[in-house]
């Protein structure tokens, strides 16, 4: 099993994203994972989204294809009404994610990636 000790939250669209990033990094500091300021020195990569600005949507996924390529020994994620509203589409295209967050369930970050630890599959919490 991979050990975890840092992430890194890029916040993208509205102000309620940026509290959703304040709970989630606040889960993560519970469980003794430092907060970084890039993705190069993170474990665990978050984009936290928002559906409602179409130059948001075009940035994270961008950055999704990015990491296609770069980034495949890193736990990658995406949260917000973005994972809620495209789960099907972000899933299928995007295999190398590892786990989608809707708003409601920010709470269950953490069992989320102990999920991912143990079993190594594609999570989803919506």
């Amino acid at each position: 099993m991979k050990t975890l000790n840092t992430f890194y939250i890029r916040t993208y669209g509205c102000q309620m994203n940026e509290l959703d990033s304040e709970i989630i990094s606040t889960q993560l500091q519970m469980r003794e994972l430092k907060k970084v300021d890039d993705e190069e020195t993170a474990d665990i990569i978050i984009l936290n989204t928002c559906s409602i600005r179409d130059l948001s949507e075009k940035k994270v996924l961008g950055k999704l294809f990015e990491y296609k390529k770069d980034k495949k020994d890193k736990i990658i994620g995406v949260c917000g009404c973005m994972a809620m509203s495209q789960e099907e589409a972000l899933l299928k295209k995007f295999p190398h994610l590892d786990f989608l967050l809707g708003t409601n369930n920010l709470l269950d970050i953490n069992k989320i990636l102990d999920d991912i630890l143990s079993k190594k599959l594609q999570e989803k919490k919506i």
